[in-house]
């Protein structure tokens, strides 16, 4: 499909003439947003964006005309920020193997320059022009920034090549190969410091950057991880013990003093029971259960923003790094 005009796309996105003009400039300047710090532990602080209200609209509705247009789909080893798919998926790929390894990158949205993006919309037939205004749409100073409502997927559209790369790479090594947002997963019989060496070559090579810190190898008999969850036997993913310990405490304190006596407040702590459910139902259902008679109102039921909730909480109490 080609975006001929931009005229055309603000058309499609119901916004008037020169809107996505507007908002380029807007972002080149550096304006038309805050800048969120939140903690993940261990003195660690990650940065999130924020763009105002109208244009935070303007983005998802872009977001949404482009996934609609484009015609592009990531590949199946590409469990982040795809409809349908989750961290349970992308941990259901790697079940009771005897190694597993994960390989972290990092600065991930940040090492996306407009020019990558603008390429990546050139790759699926997008003029010229209407791949640089998105470009500039889609970026503040140059760069992909976390928070921007466009950000999963066009990261996703920039990676593709890699991802494809990185497939090639395991099926030649009769390895699984599966991707969420930056945290790459191999799993099979056999994966060495070579198979390390050949893969980060290739990453590298890509122009990306793996964080070595949370690279690591995990082998049967031993803790294995991904993306939070428990992959050691076949049955399926589930909840690492230290985290069900910690759900079953937040639940005590709010059944005996209300919700915010411990860590969690009621819509996160109602998210992660959701969450709960989705991996372990007979966990979630005890939580839920639990909430339920000692009179407190839910809130609201499962939901698909139920693993979001989970990532960004884990993230934020500097559990995730451990998992």
């Amino acid at each position: 499909m080609t975006l001929s005009r931009v005229r055309e796309l603000e058309l499609k996105m119901g916004y008037a003439p020169g809107s996505l003009d507007r908002l380029a400039r807007i972002f080149d300047a550096g304006a038309g947003h805050s800048v969120i710090r939140i903690s993940s532990g261990k003195s660690k602080t990650r940065h999130v964006v924020r763009p105002t209200v109208a244009l935070d609209g303007m983005l998802k509705s872009l977001r949404r005309v482009l996934e609609a247009e484009l015609g592009f789909e990531p590949m199946d080893c590409v469990h982040g920020c795809v409809r349908g798919r989750s961290i349970l998926t992308n941990a259901s790929m790697h079940l009771a193997r005897p190694v597993v390894l994960r390989v972290d990158l990092k600065d991930f949205f940040d090492s996306i320059s407009t020019s990558d993006i603008s390429d990546a919309f050139k790759v699926l037939d997008v003029d010229d022009e209407t791949a640089e205004l998105l470009a500039r749409c889609t970026t503040i100073h140059g760069r992909m920034r976390a928070g921007l409502s466009t950000s999963p997927l066009l990261a996703n559209l920039v990676f593709n090549s890699t991802d494809r790369d990185l497939q090639e790479i395991a099926a030649r090594l009769d390895l699984t190969y599966t991707r969420y947002v930056d945290d790459l997963v191999f799993s099979g019989e056999t994966i060495t410091d070579d198979t390390l060496a050949t893969i980060a070559e290739q990453i590298v090579a890509r122009g990306w950057t793996i964080n070595a810190r949370k690279t690591r190898f995990m082998r049967s008999g031993g803790a294995q991880y991904v993306t939070g969850l428990s992959v050691d036997v076949e049955s399926g993913p589930h909840l690492p013990r230290r985290m069900k310990r910690f759900l079953r405490l937040e639940v005590h304190y709010a059944t005996l003093h209300g919700f915010g006596s411990g860590s969690t407040g009621k819509r996160r702590l109602i998210g992660l029971i959701n969450y709960a459910k989705c991996v372990e139902p007979w966990l979630g259902a005890e939580l839920h259960d639990s909430i339920r008679e000692a009179g407190l109102l839910v809130g609201r039921s499962e939901s698909e923003d139920a693993f979001e909730d989970a990532e960004d909480f884990w993230d934020e109490l500097g559990l995730r790094d451990e998992y």
